[in-house]
């Protein structure tokens, strides 16, 4: 008799068609969806909650559903003495809810490297939402796969959730103490299962690393009109103009406004650092989430002296009244020397 509670049974007539056990696990991808995509759920305790199982078990266990659609032995009617040959599908090719369970924890362990291999070849960044979406992917296909395997299979042969027996092992098991052998093992297992499960779970379920980041770089262009990390201008002569360009990288996630304060710094070093600051110039630029541009402009410093720090310091947004190294997000600079025209 099927496992399906009453509830199962009000649903739409589509459902019936999915065994129990995999309608969970369909159910239990959309319930870590919500705590990745609704903004209330994502910053809560329940992601990780969700998440763990997510990443450690249901990956592992919709592949064991395609590889292993048939009942297990002792629940298969051949192993009353009926020759495996004579029925659909072998009985060696089945495994009970023990075997099971533990080939689900193994294969989703590899399948969630797996993926994130994947991600880190392809063009998408490793994130929540990407690692996410790929076992998500891998789950959805091979639940679809598990259910079209089992329902080939003749009603009394397919693999349903053995809850009875379970529950009746699980009875005799406690009335019958484990030996120190036995509660030694278990202990081990239990205590690989919560390592493995803090490692991988957080992939989901830890933290986002959704600050993200800005790239900020100085680039000169050759005669060939190609934009390289190289040949920057290092000597000027007062006045003189001087080509140098500006890449920015957005990766937080949003759409930014950068606002870029170029310095020319006269540093001295007297057992204390001091600096005498002339502000050239402000840049500003609108990008959004993985947007980059490049800022062309001319360097024209009035400073003279050796050694000068050509400084850019970067903010998000309005810089304060007194852009300095110390208080702004990104900087980078040159060293250059200024002499006097003519």
């Amino acid at each position: 008799m099927s496992n399906r509670s009453f509830l199962v049974r009000l649903l739409p007539g589509f459902v019936h068609a999915v065994p129990a056990d995999l309608l969970v696990v369909l159910l239990y991808v959309a319930a870590t969806g919500l705590t990745v995509f609704v903004p209330v759920l994502r910053s809560s305790p329940l992601r990780v909650i969700v998440g763990v199982p997510f990443v450690l078990f249901i990956p592992g266990y919709a592949l064991i559903a395609v590889l292993f659609p048939g009942a297990p032995p002792q629940n298969h009617p051949t192993s009353a003495g009926v020759d495996a040959d004579e029925t659909t599908g072998s009985i060696s090719d089945q495994v009970d809810g023990i075997e099971r369970f533990t080939l689900s924890l193994a294969t989703s362990i590899s399948l969630v490297i797996f993926c994130g291999l994947f991600l880190e070849i392809s063009p998408w960044e490793f994130r929540t939402v990407t690692l996410f979406v790929t076992i998500a992917g891998f789950v959805l296909l091979a639940t679809v796969v598990g259910i079209k395997r089992r329902r080939a299979l003749p009603a009394e042969d397919r693999y349903t959730v053995p809850i009875g027996p379970w529950y009746r092992t699980i009875r005799h098991r406690l009335g019958n103490p484990p030996t120190r052998v036995d509660l030694g093992l278990n202990i081990l297992l239990i205590v690989g299962v919560v390592i493995t499960a803090i490692t991988l779970g957080f992939g989901v379920g830890g933290p986002t690393g959704e600050e993200g980041i800005t790239e900020m770089y100085l680039l000169t262009e050759t005669a060939d009109g190609d934009l390289v990390a190289r040949d920057y201008p290092t000597e000027f002569t007062s006045g003189q103009q001087r080509q140098v360009v500006l890449g920015l990288e957005n990766h937080e996630h949003e759409t930014i406004r950068y606002t870029t304060v170029v310095e020319l710094q006269e540093v001295s070093d007297d057992g204390t650092m001091t600096v005498r600051e002339s502000e050239l110039y402000r840049l500003s630029v609108t990008l959004a989430h993985n947007q980059s541009d490049t800022v062309p402009h001319s360097v024209a410093p009035k400073l003279t002296g050796p050694r000068l720090r050509l400084a850019y310091l970067l903010y998000r947004g309005e810089p304060p009244r007194e852009p300095t190294i110390a208080n702004a997000y990104r900087e980078t600079h040159l060293w250059i020397n200024v002499t006097t025209s003519g």
